[in-house]
């Protein structure tokens, strides 16, 4: 973990669960399209000291599409809790798998960062982990799971001991916002210190929309962003799935601008939680580059962050590993960098296998691209 990036204490590390009705399997499974479980999700994750913003329920339900379900494991031990959300694909909803395969499926994360997070005892972690996933394995192969990928979160401490393939994918910049005032200003790179003042000189505003209430502002500018950088179509999001998020996560999102004029020429969708706010999507106008308002609207929102006693700023990263984003993003937290990783398991090796041919068969010379997992959709 980078220095100065904060990820709790050990005196946070307990397990909260206040509702009785959580006590009464050490192993369960939540459903988010029922009431109930979904309720007992909510409870849970309130519970939870951090409750990061991509283990709630509603979050996962927005990328569980047709023919998906957005679900959790939740395993309680006397001396620690893991909460594993994920999406569950129906295998039989895509139209290459034969009918012999189609009462399969796989799971995966929602877009962003999860894992099983634990919290608890230190010294309990690799036991309870064990546990944990020897219990999930016995569900996963009662539901006919073929395959497991897992984005992960960028905190170690926060996670459980992962039995499956870890790959590392693009670094992550955090930026630890628990600096006084002045130690923050002076860790910035020379340049964004002068960008900032810059956007100031030049009569740029910052403005904090919780309502988003400017919405129509943002899909302009995240479309032309998007349009600019070539981005491929999964980033592409309409304004069902904005909307979607206002109503689902009203208290954990919030939008900010940057505006010249009356004008928003700069805006960023910020997803947070208890102790670190994510820079989920955002863009800035081509012709407003020159005034440097996204510098002057992440210095904003960290002092937005801070003002909340939130203790971290994930940036994210680059599309490839070291591009201008990437660099772009390390200038505000040079010492920021994390190390970001995927998780996969195959659990069903004959399936999986069967799966590959299939598809194989249905489309004559596909062949997987280099590093997707699962293969069989890539």
């Amino acid at each position: 973990m980078a220095s100065g990036i904060a990820s709790g204490n050990s005196a946070e590390r307990i397990c909260f669960v206040r509702n009785d009705r959580l006590k009464e399997q050490p192993f369960q499974v939540w459903d988010a399209s029922d009431e109930k479980q979904k309720v007992r999700w909510q409870e849970l994750w309130r519970s939870w000291p951090k409750h990061d913003i991509f283990a709630h329920p509603d979050l996962a339900a927005i990328y569980a599409a047709g023919g998906q379900r957005a679900m959790a494991v939740f395993y309680k031990a006397e001396k620690g809790c893991i909460l594993y959300p994920f999406v569950k694909r129906s295998l039989g909803a895509l139209p290459w798998v034969p009918r012999e395969l189609a009462s399969f499926c796989d799971t995966t994360t929602s877009y962003g960062y999860g894992g099983a997070y634990y919290w608890g005892a230190d010294e309990a972690r690799s036991r309870i982990s064990e546990l944990f996933w020897k219990a999930y394995d016995e569900w996963a192969r009662q539901e006919r799971c073929v395959s497991e990928f897992i984005r992960f979160h960028l905190f170690d401490d926060d996670l459980a001991a992962y039995p499956g393939e870890k790959v590392e994918r693009n670094a992550n910049i955090v930026r630890s916002l628990t600096l006084t005032d002045d130690a923050l200003w002076m860790d910035f790179e020379h340049k964004v210190r002068k960008n900032i003042k810059k956007a100031r000189r030049s009569g740029l505003t910052f403005l904090a929309d919780e309502n988003g209430r400017y919405l129509e502002d943002f899909l302009r500018i995240y479309d032309q962003t998007m349009k600019r950088r070539n981005a491929s179509g999964f980033y592409y999001f309409g304004r069902e799935y904005f909307e979607a998020l206002s109503r689902s996560l009203g208290p954990h999102k919030a939008y900010f601008h940057v505006l010249d004029g009356g004008r928003i020429v700069s805006t960023e969708l910020v997803l947070y939680s208890s102790q670190t706010a994510y820079s989920f999507l955002g863009g800035t106008e081509d012709e407003a580059f020159d005034k440097r308002p996204n510098d002057l609207l992440k210095y904003e929102i960290m002092g937005w962050a801070r003002a909340r006693g939130i203790k971290n700023y994930c940036l994210g990263g680059g599309y490839e590993p070291d591009d201008g984003i990437y660099r772009y993003k390390l200038s505000f937290a040079p010492e920021g960098e994390l190390r970001f990783f995927t998780g996969q398991r195959v659990i069903d090796e004959a399936r999986y296998n069967e799966l590959m041919s299939a598809r194989e068969r249905f489309q004559g010379g596909w062949a997987p691209r280099e590093g997707y997992f699962p293969r069989y959709r890539s």
